[in-house]
């Protein structure tokens, strides 16, 4: 996997679907952006039950397990890790993938979550236009 794709839930589900042991990912950050690139890869590993190996030329280099746990992180924007070798990781890194639901139903729990909501709010509106309707026919009633 290469840098930002690994932000995509499309593609590292692929690697989920085929029960990947063990995902490697190279990237380079910019300092603005490596936090949440290296947090992105880390969500994803979880989504689908895969431990990661992130490693960058600069930013945040990670290792996790499948649950999210970090093994290792190495920031090479940070001062004690400048120079040639800063990001280097030398880690025993965890191997094997974690069976989750995600790679077998994908989005689909999410995409029902906001038909359900639409579903509740269309309710709301139809019994608010409702009572609104059956106040003004009251209203209307009582004066005539």
């Amino acid at each position: 996997m290469i840098c930002w794709d690994a932000d995509f839930p499309a593609a590292i589900r692929q690697a989920g679907e085929q029960n990947v042991d063990l995902l490697f990912i190279s990237a380079h950050d910019t300092a603005k952006i490596r936090g949440i690139h290296a947090g992105m890869s880390i969500f994803r590993a979880v989504e689908n039950g895969i431990p990661i190996f992130r490693q960058t030329g600069a930013g945040v280099s990670v290792v996790s397990d499948g649950y999210g746990r970090v093994v290792n992180r190495v920031d090479t924007f940070e001062e004690n890790n400048a120079g040639a070798w800063g990001g280097e990781q030398m880690v025993k890194t965890p191997v094997g993938s974690i069976a989750t639901l995600y790679p077998k139903i994908g989005d689909g729990f999410g995409q029902a979550m906001l038909v359900g909501l639409i579903g509740l709010v269309g309710f709301a509106l139809i019994k608010r236009w409702r009572r609104n309707n059956s106040a003004a026919v009251s209203v209307a009633a009582s004066s005539g």
